[in-house]
């Protein structure tokens, strides 16, 4: 018997007036055995209560009897059902009208008790439940390596839920693959086993909720034609498929298979999605930090063609439209552009032309940058200086060829030569 039922037992007991006696009585689905709970717990369960409660559980609502009990002749019973979690049960009274208060009655009494129990049972759930999703995260959080955590989160899973194989899938190019299996550390993907789990993942991720087959009776409507295949090819078999997300996006997902028999509770349900909204954001990181610079480029490029396709992002697809129509005009386009700047031409390799004597320029037949040919005039130097100097010594030589002659004229021999040479 759960702690909480003991102490709500004492407490209802002690605490409400002309409690003579009180059990409770659970039972988990239809197992005629029932755990029992008496107070005083030093007394045994009284056989009229525990009659009460049966009668209780098998009607399915509050009974009020009275008679002889050992606690008095006017002792009345009190038994109501109630559910704690997946079991069923019953609570059940001896209630002493004599020190009842004059403006409750004990099945009022029993009513107000059952509220408080329930309220402390979901506070008792919700806390384990929050426990539980903690200690299945730390599971995949502790392992290094991407495998080893999705393959120890789902040895854990199939042992807490009791299942006969775990499956978890990631996202591939638009399909699931499988890639993690409980007690297992390797999967073919060309195996059948392996499609019909693909297929039951796809179909949960496609409809963005989890889905159990068989369905339950107040279960919403879903296509649930891949779960069907997947149970009669592993023997009729209970199948939940819960999508794996991270930031919004399903990633993933993970399939659980039980014996038909035990079914998903809806508690079980709920327990698995608050692992998935958790595990789906750590497996997720884990396998991109393992992930080859290829594949991780190849994710990228997947992620920004669906953000562009999704239409509740228009700004991110006229960015995209403006980058794409800005590198159609930058490869395509055509035109003139001009900078207007001071500059100087140079050619790569350079000659001198030096003239034979000093002077100046005085024709230019060819300009920098024009190609010219050999033997090819390229300028003119100004020649008036050296003509007046030709001119000095034209008439500098006639007066020496005077003085010659002269010389000769004379029969002077000596003088005949030194004028010769200076002619000469």
């Amino acid at each position: 018997m759960e702690p909480i039922v003991q102490t709500w037992l004492a407490l209802q007991c002690q605490t409400l007036p002309g409690v003579a006696r009180g059990i409770v009585m659970l039972r988990s689905g239809d197992d005629p055995k029932a755990e029992l709970v008496a107070w005083p717990a030093n007394q045994p369960p009284a056989p009229e209560l525990v009659s009460a409660a049966q009668a209780a559980i098998q009607r399915g609502r509050l009974l009020e009897t009275g008679g002889d009990s050992p606690d008095g002749p006017d002792v009345r019973v009190v038994a109501a059902p109630m559910r704690l979690g997946k079991r069923n049960g019953a609570v059940a009274l001896a209630l002493l009208p004599e020190k009842l208060g004059e403006a409750e009655s004990g099945p009022d009494l029993l009513q107000r008790g059952l509220a408080l129990l329930d309220v402390l049972a979901r506070s008792e759930a919700a806390r384990a439940r929050v426990v539980s999703v903690l200690e299945l995260v730390t599971t995949a959080v502790e392992q290094e390596r991407y495998r080893g955590a999705a393959t120890a989160l789902a040895t854990e899973l199939a042992g807490r839920f009791g299942c006969e194989r775990v499956s978890i899938g990631f996202l591939r190019r638009s399909e699931m693959r499988v890639e993690s299996l409980s007690h297992s550390s390797r999967i073919d993907p060309r195996s059948s086993l392996a499609r019909d789990l693909a297929l039951a993942m796809d179909e949960a991720a496609d409809q963005d909720a989890s889905i159990v087959y068989p369905p339950p009776q107040d279960a919403p409507a879903r296509i649930v034609m891949a779960h069907e295949r997947l149970a009669e090819r592993q023997r009729d078999t209970g199948v939940c498929t819960v999508p794996l997300a991270d930031q919004g996006r399903i990633v993933g997902a993970m399939t659980l298979e039980r014996d038909d028999d035990d079914a998903f509770e809806p508690q079980d349900l709920q327990l698995l999605e608050d692992v998935a909204s958790l595990a789906g954001r750590v497996l997720w990181l884990k396998r991109r930090a393992d992930a080859r610079v290829l594949e991780r480029v190849r994710d990228f490029a997947h992620r920004q063609r669906l953000a562009l396709l999704d239409g509740e992002r228009p700004n991110g697809r006229l960015a995209a439209a403006f980058g794409a129509a800005l590198l159609l005009m930058l490869v395509f386009a055509t035109g003139e552009h001009r900078v207007v700047a001071e500059a100087t031409l140079e050619g790569r390799v350079q000659r001198a032309i030096v003239a034979g004597v000093d002077g100046y320029i005085a024709q230019a037949d060819a300009r920098p940058g024009d190609v010219v040919t050999r033997g090819q005039v390229l300028g003119s130097l100004d020649a008036r200086d050296l003509t007046l100097e030709r001119t000095r010594w034209a008439g500098r030589r006639e007066q020496v060829r005077r003085e010659h002659r002269e010389a000769l004229a004379g029969h002077d021999r000596t003088q005949v030569r030194i004028l010769s040479a200076k002619i000469a």
